[in-house]
């Protein structure tokens, strides 16, 4: 019970903290979109600009700007803070560090390649019923990505015996 309650806690101060810097983040995530692709644009043709607007990314393309609400695909990530948080060993700090640090850049991998995604998608073009498909494969891989981050980064950084 004592790690139910735990969980709980841990999982709405996060749930908060990520709220609270959302805007940011998805200006980071914008940022990032967008140098992908002006290095992709020469190469495949695609000249679209990300911008990152509060909670939202807009993709800038030449038919126009379409917007995408990222909040969904991030906030799932809180699953992985909790779980971390509530499996750490208070006596291994450094460990714990090494687990959290390692898990952020991966998730944020998923988050980028998810802004790509749905940015050369949606430019592109992709009929409604295709795209609401692939939009709930990919939130349901959002829940299930943070556990699989958790149980990577436990089995890499394991206490030395």
């Amino acid at each position: 019970m004592r790690y139910v309650i735990l969980s709980l806690f841990v999982a709405s101060i996060f749930f908060e903290l990520i709220i609270l810097f959302m805007d940011y983040y998805a200006a980071f995530l914008a940022i990032s979109a967008d140098a992908v692709f002006s290095l992709l644009s020469p190469a495949n043709g695609l000249p679209i600009a990300v911008v990152a607007e509060g909670k939202v990314i807009g993709y800038v393309s030449q038919k126009g700007t379409i917007y995408n609400n990222i909040s969904i695909d991030v906030i799932n990530s809180v699953l992985f803070f909790t779980l971390a948080i509530v499996t750490a060993s208070l006596s291994q700090y450094r460990l714990f560090l090494k687990r959290i640090l390692a898990g952020i850049g991966l998730l944020f991998l998923q988050h980028l390649l998810y802004v790509i995604m749905y940015g050369v998608i949606l430019v592109n073009g992709m009929d409604a019923d295709s795209f609401a498909i692939l939009l709930w494969f990919t939130r349901g891989l959002s829940i299930v990505t943070p556990l699989l981050v958790w149980l990577f980064v436990t089995l890499l950084f394991r206490p030395a015996n």
